[in-house]
């Protein structure tokens, strides 16, 4: 987790989701008051533009992932042609409608902090969830989100070691 300076915004990246799969996303503390920039007045509200903010978003990422790519920090078993339109079509949301900015009213850095701190200790899968584990695959319980069920589910060993 970061705290940025000043301790207005904090975040933490989560790299998986209920069912182990790669599902990269954020979850953001940003304060809503504060004081106007130029002046002494007190803002007690903010509002959000959430489309604006799913844009904002998407360029600062794809931006991102571009520049590292052309640094050579960005690696990739596709070739860099590929890779390129891949990163455009993410940006055009030609393979999502739109990327998914959920805002939600949180009371407290507290109550934030508390939910935060849960991914920040825990390992990617809970001891309870392992059902049984051979030399050749994995069965655990992942998270069906859709349907709102726990699933057993089996992998070979090599592919449950990828996903956490």
């Amino acid at each position: 987790m970061i705290m940025v300076p000043g301790g207005g915004v904090y975040f933490l990246a989560h790299t998986f989701g209920g069912d182990l799969k790669f599902n990269s996303h954020i979850h953001l503390l940003v304060s809503a008051g504060g004081l106007q920039e130029f002046g002494s007045r007190r803002i007690l509200r903010l509002t959000l533009n959430k489309n604006a903010l799913m844009q904002m978003w998407r360029y600062a990422v794809i931006s991102h992932l571009r520049l590292a790519l052309k640094v050579g920090v960005l690696q990739s078993d596709l070739n860099i042609k590929d890779l390129l339109t891949l990163l455009s079509a993410a940006y055009k949301n030609e393979r999502h409608p739109r990327w998914i900015i959920f805002l939600d009213r949180i009371v407290s850095k507290a109550h934030f902090l508390r939910y935060a701190a849960r991914y920040v200790r825990r390992p990617p899968i809970a001891t309870w969830r392992l059902l049984k584990v051979t030399n050749k695959e994995v069965e655990f319980v992942a998270k069906d989100t859709k349907a709102g069920l726990l699933v057993p589910t089996r992998v070979a060993l090599p592919h449950f070691v990828r996903l956490g």
